[in-house]
């Protein structure tokens, strides 16, 4: 393990990686600053992989916690079910995508080409040629994943990666008078037809550090995340296709407002394209493999999906729904939103996407 890669506050994280590499049969890396890589030292069956989870599903966690995210990777995790049983047997996770959720919505997930997978709480993931700009999932709601995970089922033959972002560093990162409108500020994404305001900087619940909260996923914001993508080094070393879209779906144009009271005003031009760079400056790459699990902290690390020309297929989770507005930097500001799940159930919200669907509007 490359202890200089963590930064400087996870020096619990190198305790948890210490110590599961040394008695749990698995060897903990860490090739992303914030990510968090485990892998088998001999066994590599799923029998072995969901015991040594509910054995060590604290530390692991933990680990998850505080680096930001982890790739579980080399064992035999052999479809959807599997990973399904890995995140509630083997880690005790709750999940959010229910049942009576997917009925209700299997007209416009079918539209969106997403198949219920795993007992219905897990959805397939299409190919997209486009680049989605960085997010945390449901990020335009108070009440949302409190954990993201995503399993290979076909790895990709080129391209295809998954971006990860640290929002405590980008938020360090960022110059005086950008951290003031994420400390000052509730953040507002119209999207699906509501105006509900989300908290712009959240302190999270383990590291006490702030993170920023992004819904960047779609043109035009994304537009923004193409081109400071096209200044890393990543993209130099021609890890993506040259000619990248930026992701369009049914909230174009997709706008970030900063809201307090009645007072409304969005980035200028320079200092979204400012946002951006600090974000894609600390971004790392997943080059997914078959069987890896993803499973992120939906609080300090959002991420995004790079351009995929080639055949892939992520089947992603969601899982313990909290109302994250008890993390607020700067309480009071957001609206008290209810969840996606609970949305579906309102008869307006119902038909406004069943409308989506029947325009060809609607895309994930």
């Amino acid at each position: 393990m490359d202890g200089a890669s963590l930064h400087g506050a996870d020096l619990s994280a190198a305790k948890v990686a210490e110590r599961l590499s040394d008695g749990a049969g698995v060897e903990v890396s860490f090739p992303g600053r914030h990510v968090a890589m485990i892998s088998p030292r001999g066994r590599t069956d799923m029998g072995f992989l969901r015991e040594t989870c509910q054995r060590e599903r604290d530390g692991i966690i933990s680990l998850v916690n505080v680096s930001g995210a982890a790739v579980l990777r080399g064992f035999e995790v052999g479809d959807a079910r599997d990973h399904e049983s890995l995140m509630t047997d083997g880690f005790g996770f709750s999940p959010i995508y229910t049942a009576d959720y997917l009925k209700r919505t299997q007209a416009f997930l079918k539209a969106a080409d997403r198949a219920p997978r795993g007992g219905g709480t897990l959805l397939d993931l299409p190919v997209d040629p486009t680049m989605q700009g960085p997010h945390i999932e449901n990020g335009w709601r108070s009440r949302r994943p409190r954990y993201v995970s995503f399993w290979c089922e076909v790895a990709p033959l080129h391209s295809g990666a998954t971006a990860l972002f640290d929002m405590s560093e980008s938020y360090e990162r960022l110059g005086t008078d950008l951290r003031s409108y994420f400390e000052g500020y509730a953040s507002l994404y119209p999207a699906y037809g509501e105006r509900l305001t989300i908290d712009s900087l959240l302190v999270h619940p383990h590291t006490s550090r702030p993170c920023l909260v992004m819904w960047y996923f779609e043109s035009p914001l994304a537009e923004h995340a193409v081109a400071a993508y096209k200044k890393t080094l990543h993209f130099r070393n021609g890890r993506a296709p040259a000619a990248i879209a930026p992701h369009t779906a049914v909230n174009y144009p997709l706008r970030h407002l900063f809201r307090r009271g009645a007072e409304e005003f969005s980035l200028s031009e320079a200092e979204t394209n400012e946002l951006m760079d600090v974000v894609y400056r600390g971004a790392w790459y997943l080059n997914w493999r078959k069987g890896d699990v993803l499973i992120l902290d939906n609080i300090s690390t959002a991420h995004g999906r790079m351009p995929c020309e080639s055949s892939r297929r992520l089947v992603a989770g969601y899982w313990n729904e909290e109302d994250v507005r008890q993390y607020a930097a700067c309480p009071g500001l957001a609206d008290d939103c209810p969840s996606t799940m609970a949305a579906v159930r309102s008869q307006d919200y119902f038909k406004r996407m069943i409308s989506d669907v029947a325009s060809g509007k609607f895309k994930m």
